[in-house]
C-alpha cells in the first residue's frame, strides 16, 4: 500500500492510485516505507515503475485536470518527461484550462524540459489555451530570448497567431518593453510589425500604452517600422494620440 503523506490516518492500495487526486509520480507526496518493494532511487525510477505496473497512469488527470505529463513539465523533471512521452505518446498533455506542458515549462524556464516536449510532439508549438495564446506568447512575455529563438526556428509562422483578442507574440513583447524579444520576431519576419488586434492598435500603441521607452526607441529608431508611427487605430487614435492622454490621466 501506498499512504499519502496528508493522509497517514487512510492507506491507498496500488491498485487505486489512480482514484489519488495528487499526482502518483510525486514521490514526495507519498510515503514509501509503507510500500519497502517500490524503488527508492529516484522519481524517475518511480515513474518508470508506476507505468510499468499501470499504463493508463500516463494518461491519468487529477481532480483539476492537470496530466502527468503537464505536473512533470511544470516541475522541470526532464527525464521523467521523456519517460511518459516513450511510453505514451498520446498521453494527455495539459490541463482543464486548456494550459498545456509546453507553455508551463516555459513560464517555469526550463529549457531542457521544453526541448524535450517540441522533439516529441512538434505539434504544441502551435497548440493554443483557452485564451489562444500560444507557447510564442509565453516565452514573449517572459522575455525568453533562448526560447524564442528555439520556436521560431521549429515553426515561424507562429509569429502570425494572435490570441482571441487579435494581440500576437510581437504586440506581448512590446507591451512587456522586451526589445531584444521585438528584435529578433522582426528580422525573422519583417510584416509582422504590421499585425494589428482587434483594436486596430500596433506594437507602437501598445509599446506606448505601457510607457515602455525602450520599445518606444526602438521602433522610432528603426526604418523598417517608420509607418507604425503615424497609423491610427479603431478609434482614430495615432500612438502619439494615446501618449498624450495617457499623460494628461
Amino acid at each position: 500500500k501506498i499512504l499519502p503523506l496528508s493522509r497517514r490516518s487512510k492507506a491507498v492500495p496500488l491498485e487505486e492510485i489512480t482514484r489519488v487526486s495528487c499526482c502518483p509520480f510525486r514521490v514526495r507526496d507519498y510515503n514509501l516505507e509503507a510500500c519497502p518493494d517500490l524503488p527508492r532511487q529516484a522519481p524517475l525510477k518511480m515513474a518508470e515503475f508506476l507505468i510499468k505496473v499501470d499504463l493508463g497512469l500516463a494518461y491519468f488527470k487529477n481532480n483539476t485536470g492537470e496530466s502527468q505529463l503537464y505536473l512533470a513539465a511544470r516541475d522541470g523533471l526532464p527525464e521523467i518527461v521523456k519517460c511518459i512521452l516513450m511510453a505514451a505518446c498520446y498521453s494527455a498533455y495539459g490541463r482543464s484550462d486548456g494550459q498545456t506542458a509546453l507553455n508551463a515549462t516555459i513560464v517555469e524556464g526550463y529549457f531542457d524540459v521544453m526541448e524535450a516536449l517540441v522533439r516529441a510532439k512538434p505539434e504544441l508549438i502551435k497548440e493554443t489555451d483557452h485564451h489562444g495564446r500560444t507557447p510564442l506568447h509565453y516565452a514573449a512575455s517572459m522575455g525568453d530570448h533562448r526560447t524564442v529563438q528555439r520556436l521560431l526556428q521549429l515553426h515561424i509562422d507562429i509569429v502570425y497567431i494572435s490570441n482571441h483578442d487579435g494581440v500576437s507574440p510581437l504586440h506581448v513583447a512590446a507591451y512587456r518593453g522586451h526589445t531584444n524579444i521585438i528584435k529578433e520576431i522582426i528580422q525573422c519576419c519583417l510584416d509582422s510589425g504590421e499585425l494589428l488586434d482587434l483594436r486596430g492598435q500596433n506594437t507602437f500603441h501598445f509599446a506606448v500604452l505601457s510607457g515602455k521607452s525602450s520599445v518606444i526607441r526602438y521602433i522610432l529608431e528603426t526604418t523598417e517600422l517608420e509607418g507604425l508611427i503615424n497609423q491610427v487605430d479603431n478609434d482614430g487614435n495615432t500612438p502619439l494620440h494615446l501618449a498624450t492622454r495617457e499623460r494628461k490621466s
